[in-house]
């Protein structure tokens, strides 16, 4: 027959089973104690999430040359500049082409005069006989550089340059091309003749017989316009023209900034300091990669 369960077997097992269980538990003082997890206010991002671009900002402006970034914010924030490629990035030390200049060229001239028509670069429309050969109607950048052959702005057979029938568009852009076609537009009248003479008397440089002779002129009106000078602005001090030089892209950009002539000039300040709804520009991601022909 079975034995009797005795009372006190009951209370030895419960005893046995508790004293394992704070055996096998971890000691507090060797455990971390679980993260306080705060939720983020409504509205503002957690560090996972993706926070948007600052608009006017390129993703690679660190790279801007520091004496060139204050040239190159003012004309961001007017949305006169177009991407390097097609991440969105500046790229402001890769070399300008010749189609990007003549873009930039005539928007920001352009934006420059936004309530005078009649002192604005005319974009020639698709009807019009091409003046070059390799820049067709078809060529997303056709109005623009069509249209500154039409206005005599730049180079060309219909500026008595016969041979120059061909624009290279996306031949780099150098110094001696970024002061012929900006010279006009500063002296706005005709460019004063100059002699290699004149121009070594007045700048010092010591590569002047480097320069096509069409550039004379231009390089020498640039010294006229004192603190407003191209060259002074983009290349600071030097005896080295370097003419046939590449121009960056940052350097492009600098150049473009002061337009017209000395004392009666304009620049992106001015314009972002005008109280009008015109001085507000979208990022330049936003921005069309050619101007609107017309």
């Amino acid at each position: 027959m079975f034995d009797t369960p005795k009372p006190w077997l009951g209370l030895v097992l419960l005893l046995l089973v508790t004293g394992c269980r704070e055996a096998l538990a971890p000691d507090p003082q060797l455990v971390s104690p679980a993260p306080t997890v705060t939720p983020a206010p409504a509205g503002r991002p957690t560090p996972l999430e993706s926070t948007p671009q600052t608009p006017g900002v390129w993703p690679d402006a660190d790279q801007i040359p520091t004496s060139l970034q204050p040239y190159l914010q003012d004309l961001t924030r007017l949305g006169v500049l177009t991407a390097g490629n097609a991440a969105g990035q500046f790229l402001p030390n890769q070399p300008l082409t010749r189609r990007e200049l003549a873009r930039w060229l005539v928007a920001t001239y352009n934006r420059y005069h936004p309530n005078d028509p009649n002192a604005q670069i005319r974009l020639a429309g698709p009807a019009v006989t091409p003046i070059f050969t390799d820049v067709p109607a078809s060529d997303p950048d056709f109005g623009v550089i069509q249209g500154l052959a039409d206005a005599g702005l730049i180079p060309s057979p219909l500026t008595g340059q016969a041979t120059q029938v061909s624009f290279r568009p996306d031949a780099p852009v150098t110094r001696e091309t970024l002061l012929l076609w900006k010279g006009p537009l500063d002296s706005q009248g005709a460019v004063p003749n100059a002699s290699l003479e004149a121009i070594t008397q007045v700048w010092g440089f010591k590569d002047v017989s480097k320069l096509d002779p069409q550039a004379l002129g231009v390089v020498l009106a640039d010294h006229a316009l004192g603190e407003q000078s191209t060259i002074r602005r983009v290349w600071g001090r030097t005896l080295l023209l370097q003419p046939q030089k590449s121009v960056t892209r940052a350097e492009a950009a600098a150049a473009l900034w002061a337009m017209g002539p000395a004392g009666r000039g304009v620049t992106a300040a001015d314009m972002l300091n005008r109280p009008t709804p015109s001085a507000v520009s979208p990022s330049p991601q936003s921005l069309p990669s050619t101007p609107q022909g017309g």
